[in-house]
C-alpha cells in the first residue's frame, strides 16, 4: 500500500513501498555502539516484527501527478532477489493501488 501523498508545491507525490528486506544490524555501525532496544522503540517502523536481529531495508519509489502526465521517480528494485537483498519488486502492484497503469506513465 502507498504512503501518504503529499503535495509539493502544485504537484501531488505518492510514495510508492517497492519491497523492503531484512539486513543485519551487525553491519550498520561497525565501531559504534548503539542501543538497537532504544532505535527499535524510537522507530518501530524500521524493523521487521520479531526479529531482534536485523532492520528493514525498504525500497521506494515516488510518483508524481504532473499536468503532462504522471511522473515515475525511480524505477524501484525490479527482481534484485540474492541475499541479503532479496527483495521482489511490487511497483506495478503499488500503482494499480493508485489505479495509474505503467503504460501511462511517459517519464522516469
Amino acid at each position: 500500500m502507498p504512503h501518504e501523498p503529499f503535495m509539493l508545491g502544485s504537484l501531488e507525490v505518492v510514495p510508492l513501498c517497492d519491497g523492503w528486506a531484512p539486513l543485519p544490524l551487525d553491519d550498520e555501525a561497525p565501531g559504534h555502539d548503539v542501543d538497537w532496544d532504544e532505535e527499535r522503540t524510537r522507530f518501530p517502523w524500521a524493523f521487521p516484527p520479531d526479529d531482534a536481529t536485523s532492520w528493514a531495508w525498504h525500497v521506494h519509489a515516488f510518483l508524481i501527478r504532473h499536468p503532462d502526465g504522471p511522473v515515475l521517480v525511480d524505477t524501484g528494485i525490479g527482481g534484485l532477489g540474492r541475499p541479503p537483498y532479496d527483495v521482489a519488486g511490487r511497483l506495478e502492484d503499488e500503482l494499480a493501488t493508485i489505479e495509474v497503469s505503467p503504460e501511462s506513465v511517459q517519464h522516469v
